[in-house]
């Protein structure tokens, strides 16, 4: 059986590639969320949850909060 790496030190390696697009390559916080989520879209549309009630998906939103 294939032992899993722990969920820290994944979490940790891509701390240090998000740190990588925001640092060097400048990306906001939407470009880096929008690159992941096409990624996920394109390469693991099975992750994505559905609602045992109908059917359908959650749909992500990222937006500004007024303060």
């Amino acid at each position: 059986m294939k032992k899993i790496r722990p969920m820290g030190q994944i979490t940790g390696d891509m701390e240090l590639l998000l740190q990588e697009m925001v640092d060097i390559h400048e990306l906001q916080f939407g470009e880096v969320i929008a690159l992941v989520y096409a990624w996920l879209e394109i390469h693991a549309p099975h992750a994505k949850e559905v609602y045992v009630k109908d059917g359908s998906s959650p749909v992500l939103t990222y937006k500004a909060y007024e303060k």
